[in-house]
């Protein structure tokens, strides 16, 4: 995955819920000092994930859009590669500060994974090692991704305000895993799907690559996109981690929230300026 730290797009604030992308390196895993605890933790939060997923397939509303069955998977680890997770039957989207790798998983019972945490528990390599521990040992924690991973700061202030409401349509900064690959093609068609059944208005769905005044914009591994959407929608889209596509969620920047968004500004003509007095001084651009 390519290091993208500069975007052509409107930036996201700094934060440790949307930092960009970086890579996380190291020398190999460490050993554990007690093997067979590190393992039977790490399949216990196995389990514990998927107690979470089961809540939240229950828990959530029936009218709201359909989500994909893949999940997005929060590893939390030290010297750990993101082609290892791979290994484990993950697939990575995005790294992140202090050993946070986002990645995809089509199945929560993750049989790579644990078969790979049993061996580590119950068997040695002929040098007396734990076998795959050079997977398992960096592991620290396995969970769904979580509100807290994809929102913004912006976007979190206004959710804990009271001036939040379910149905209020508001202007959110979209980051999606959907860059110029096969899986973010079908990704920015999932997600193009999903925020069509809150809105009549948006135009065919195309494939090419449109600029900043438009809807999104298309890079190499990641996509951006200006959407109007409902607090319920938003909140879908945080807390499920089905939603795997997201990466990160934001309102406008304060500056352009004073603004007509560009969406509205690119589909028809120009909004009215302000009238000056004539005293009032003018700026001239060559």
């Amino acid at each position: 995955m390519p290091n993208q730290t500069d975007r052509p797009f409107l930036p996201f604030s700094p934060g440790p819920k949307n930092k960009l992308r970086q890579r996380v390196r190291g020398g190999g895993a460490r050993p554990r000092e007690n093997v067979a605890e590190h393992g039977q933790a790490l399949l216990r939060q196995i389990e514990a994930f998927q107690r979470t997923i089961s809540v939240q397939v229950n828990d959530r509303a029936p009218d709201l859009p359909p989500l994909p069955d893949d999940h997005q998977v929060i590893i939390e680890a030290r010297r750990f590669q993101p082609e290892q997770a791979r290994s484990l039957g993950l697939t990575p989207i995005e790294e992140r500060e202090n050993g946070m790798l986002v990645t995809v998983s089509p199945d929560i019972n993750f049989p790579a994974l644990v078969n790979k945490a049993h061996g580590y528990i119950s068997e040695r390599t002929d040098s007396g090692n734990p076998r795959f521990g050079g997977v398992i040992a960096p592991i620290e924690q396995i969970r769904p991704a979580t509100r807290e991973d994809k929102a913004g700061e912006r976007l979190t202030a206004w959710l804990n305000s009271e001036s939040f409401h379910l149905d209020q349509a508001v202007w959110v900064d979209v980051e999606l895993a959907g860059g110029q690959i096969d899986d973010g093609v079908q990704n920015r068609q999932e997600f193009y799907d999903y925020i069509s059944k809150f809105s009549a208005n948006l135009p065919p769905y195309a494939e090419q690559v449109v600029t900043a005044t438009g809807n999104y914009l298309v890079e190499t591994d990641y996509s951006l996109h200006r959407v109007l959407l409902p607090g319920r929608a938003i909140v879908d889209l945080l807390d499920d981690s089905r939603a795997h596509w997201i990466l990160s969620i934001d309102l406008l920047p304060e500056i352009e929230d004073r603004t007509v968004p560009l969406p509205v500004g690119a589909g028809g003509s120009l909004p009215e300026l302000p009238a000056l007095s004539p005293d009032a001084p003018r700026v001239v651009i060559v």
